[in-house]
């Protein structure tokens, strides 16, 4: 039977990913201990040893995981003048259950005079990134669970909580994040996390299925990746989703925050609260028609553009700013200027000439070759202007923009071996989910190949909408006539 306590990871959980909780506490899937959490343990086991017995940590000890040697007791050494002296009146690894919760503090200790500490003991191989800071600690579940439970052990009114973190990686360094907090603000931002844990309990004795949850796309690839994703069977646009491709419209739509700014819980697990709650079921997910197999490329049909009038010089080729607008929009009746009256300049006082020093004949000396007066000037070139490059025939690109007649493509219309050859390499179903975001890059450097063998028909149109900067700048690169579209 299923002890009626929740843990702060367990609502940390659920509050991250709905559905991940679900494969852990309704479907009893356990995932494996990460190396880091391994890691974890022994530090703590070496700082346990150290403020309860005074034994100091090995500074030589190694620990393999993952073919990757750590130093636990180095580690540990980084942040032991962080930490209270060994003594017996340290709490070390007290467990609790209290309400609804549950929970094991690392330590805690209460000297006379001063407020009840609650210390927990945090590695990371990058604390600065991951770690808390004195103000996000207040909102944390486990810092509010534990600061509840001590200040109803203690009676105190007020309580001081104290996060070391342990840097994982050369060099070794520790730091310490602290909150002193109040019952009062203690009850009022745990409130929502209790109802929460309340609403988990009522979810576990219920039963059900971890696909009746909704998914969180944006947390499969935290911490080295969620164990479930391959049980999820998510689609594409709902992967892509969790790398934050959103347009601007669900940006303002979502306030620009994918957590409540009130108490910290996502959207998600509110949302799944308010189901709950309604007694109504999880609606199955939507498939969006840009799931559904891609539309093969049309043929291309480019428009003739009209003559410039005469007497207009061709812009030359480095412009890639034409006009906005086709050139017939523009066109405007010719307007005759009256020319402008005649104006004499005023006369000119003639100079007198200086008379140059007749040239000798010869070399100053026999054995100097130097002329001992004025060499003949040299004959002044006229000037040559460069010549005008002419672009080569190619497609045409529009960027951010589609034409107002004709038929355009787009890039993976274009050239679709570039994109196949990019997600086959990879092994993933859309090249923006390559490992290290990367996708774009291998796409740029597959087009520019693509083009090279098989180049597209002279006067193609290809529409870049929201295009990658690396791909952008390739397809800016083998166009023949780039246009912007620019906005009033």
């Amino acid at each position: 039977m299923t002890k009626p306590y929740v843990s702060p990871s367990q609502v940390g959980t659920f509050a991250d990913c709905p559905r991940r909780w679900g494969w852990q506490y309704l479907e009893g899937k356990r995932p494996p201990q990460k190396s880091s959490a391994a890691l974890g343990e022994r530090v703590h086991h070496v700082l346990e040893a150290w403020l309860g017995h005074a034994t100091p940590p090995d500074h030589n000890e190694e620990l393999v995981l993952d073919g990757t040697t750590f130093y636990p007791g180095r580690i540990a050494e980084s942040g032991l003048h962080l930490l209270p002296s060994p003594s017996h009146d340290l709490v070390l690894e007290s467990a609790f259950q209290r309400g609804v919760w549950n929970g094991r503090k690392d330590l805690r200790y209460k000297f006379p005079g001063e407020l009840p500490v609650v210390s927990d003991h945090k590695t990371s191989s990058d604390p600065k990134r991951w770690g808390k800071t004195d103000e996000t600690l207040k909102d944390d579940v486990q810092a509010l669970v534990y600061a509840w439970d001590e200040l109803e052990e203690t009676g105190a009114d007020e309580v001081l909580l104290r996060w070391t973190y342990f840097r994982t990686r050369p060099p070794y360094k520790a730091t310490v994040v602290s909150a002193k907090m109040s019952r009062a603000e203690v009850a009022r931002k745990l409130g929502p996390w209790t109802e929460l844990a309340e609403t988990l309990l009522q979810l576990r004795s219920k039963g059900g299925a971890a696909l009746d949850l909704d998914p969180n796309p944006q947390s499969c690839s935290r911490f080295g990746g969620c164990p479930f994703t391959s049980d999820c069977n998510l689609t594409p646009a709902q992967l892509l989703g969790g790398f934050g491709m959103r347009t601007l419209g669900d940006k303002a739509k979502d306030g620009e925050k994918a957590v409540d700014a009130t108490n910290g819980l996502s959207s998600g697990a509110l949302e799944q609260m308010s189901r709950y709650r309604r007694a109504e079921p999880v609606p199955p997910p939507v498939v969006h028609a840009s799931d559904a197999a891609p539309i093969p490329p049309l043929p291309v049909a480019v428009p003739p553009i009209p003559p410039l009038p005469a007497g207009v010089p061709p812009l030359p080729v480095a412009m890639v700013n034409p006009p906005e607008e086709p050139r017939e929009l523009l066109a405007e009746p010719a307007v005759a200027i009256p020319p402008l009256p005649a104006v004499e300049a005023p006369a000119k006082k003639p100079r007198r000439k200086k008379e140059a020093p007749e040239a000798q004949d010869g070399p100053k000396n026999a054995s100097d070759d130097s002329w001992a007066g004025t060499p003949p000037a040299a004959p002044i070139e006229p000037r040559q202007e460069p010549p005008v490059p002419v672009a080569a025939a190619g497609f045409v690109l529009l960027v951010d923009a589609v034409p107002a007649r004709g038929r355009a493509v787009t890039p993976r219309e274009a050239w679709p071996e570039a994109y196949t050859w990019v997600e086959q390499q990879q092994g993933v179903p859309d090249y923006r989910l390559s490992s290290y975001g990367k996708g774009p890059s291998l796409v740029a450097a597959a087009i520019r190949e693509q083009q090279r063998q098989k180049p597209l028909p002279a006067g193609s149109i290809v529409t870049a909408l929201r295009c990658e900067p690396a791909v952008l700048e390739v397809l800016i690169e083998l166009a023949s006539d780039v246009y912007l579209a620019t906005r009033s």
